[in-house]
């Protein structure tokens, strides 16, 4: 729903208004992308060694580098209408690598659950 409000942005429709809404919406999107993490990680111990947890910590250890990416992106102070132009396409950029990688994280968590 967080990353759908964030493409709609870009169209000129949803609930983002402004580039400071899209910014605030890409840090709670960041921090709870760390909350899935966290979770993720417990429940990877539960996980017999071999390759599916393999799988998963390759994939969960890049979650961290791309919430990292993306709050350094929405700090970044920036002046004047091409700045902040660039600012919102790098945070969507952002957004979208993190997306892709909580995408294969939640698969391969499925596929871990339903195996063990």
């Amino acid at each position: 729903r967080m990353a759908f409000s964030m493409y709609q942005f870009t169209k000129g429709d949803g609930p983002l208004k402004t580039t400071q809404d899209l910014f605030t919406q890409a840090e709670y999107f960041a921090e709870e992308a760390n909350r899935l993490y966290k979770v993720v990680r417990q429940f990877s111990y539960q996980v017999p060694i071999g390759s599916h947890k393999k799988e998963l910590l390759e994939h969960l250890d890049r979650v961290p580098t791309y919430v990292q990416q993306l709050q350094f992106t929405v700090k970044n102070p920036t002046v004047g209408k091409a700045a902040t132009f660039t600012k919102v396409d790098s945070v969507i950029h952002e957004t979208k690598n993190l997306m892709s990688v909580i995408s294969k994280v939640v698969t391969t968590c499925f596929v871990c659950a339903t195996k063990f």
